[in-house]
């Protein structure tokens, strides 16, 4: 594989009722797909918005084994609902 330097992800998925059944599902299954893609030395954030914005932390997280666990959990908790 190539070297690369780290690098921040930003994933932002759009949790309104537009994106409900496979709409959801897929974005949700494309950002664990990357989650499993990350460097030690990366880090991320997941942002989710319908209604209003809420996000995993207040700041990107170092992508640990642990954050990842953290990330894939946000995934598995967020629903298509709201505006």
């Amino acid at each position: 594989s190539m070297d690369r330097a780290p690098v921040e992800f930003v994933f932002v998925i759009d949790s309104s009722g537009s994106m409900n059944g496979e709409p959801i599902r897929l974005a949700k299954e494309a950002v664990r797909t990357a989650l499993d893609e990350l460097r030690p030395d990366d880090s991320f954030q997941i942002i989710d918005f319908s209604d209003s914005v809420s996000q995993l932390g207040s700041r990107p997280l170092a992508a640990t084994a642990e954050n990842i666990r953290r990330g894939r959990k946000h995934l598995d908790s967020m629903g298509a609902g709201g505006g």
